[in-house]
């Protein structure tokens, strides 16, 4: 369990905190037992008419011996996705919220092709690629959905292994939406 832990600490919380960031599900943090009785034997069916509250006691009792370390687990999970979630949520001029800003605008556009203009240190660059290559969250954006002149002036200026999104200024207002970076 020690190790559960430390690894959705290190990795799974914030992997999982962009993937809601996405998809707009905001962690609650409430905390899910996961009991379901789907069949009531007959000894139990007698037991609950004869005391029903007392199985229920028994059956709680049962049902959280059984599974103690895993809502434990649970618990501290739900305890470090929330945390990371609220340092996701005040970091505004972040990289990811960034990119959500892209995949949004995207989706509103419909398009399937998009003029971008990339900006880096005073130099620009505008060119068109497939929306594909834009959205969601990446650790980089692929170049291959450039036309090779686009790709290679792109490396020329900013370097074989830059990041688009740092730099994307707008998308034409042709493309039904305007995206500058904040």
């Amino acid at each position: 369990m020690k190790q559960d832990i430390q690894y959705y600490r290190e990795r799974g919380a914030r992997e999982e905190t962009i993937e809601r960031f996405f998809s707009g599900k905001i962690p609650d943090g409430l905390f899910r037992s996961g009991y379901a009785m789907d069949t009531l034997p007959e000894t139990a069916f007698l037991a609950w008419r004869q005391d029903p509250d007392g199985f229920i006691q028994t059956e709680t009792e049962m049902h959280i011996k059984t599974n103690q370390e895993k809502f434990l687990l649970q618990f501290l999970k739900n305890d470090a996705l929330m945390e990371e979630y609220q340092v996701l949520a005040q970091d505004t001029v972040s990289a990811i919220h960034r990119m959500k800003g892209i995949t949004d605008a995207l989706k509103d556009c419909g398009a399937k092709k998009v003029t971008v203009t990339v900006e880096k240190d005073g130099e620009y660059l505008t060119f068109k690629t497939g929306t594909s290559y834009l959205y969601g969250y990446r650790s980089s954006y692929s170049t291959s959905g450039m036309a090779a002149p686009d790709r290679q002036e792109f490396e020329r200026l900013f370097g074989r292994y830059a990041h688009p999104c740092a730099g994307i200024r707008k998308f034409p207002a042709a493309m039904c939406w305007r995206y500058k970076r904040p």
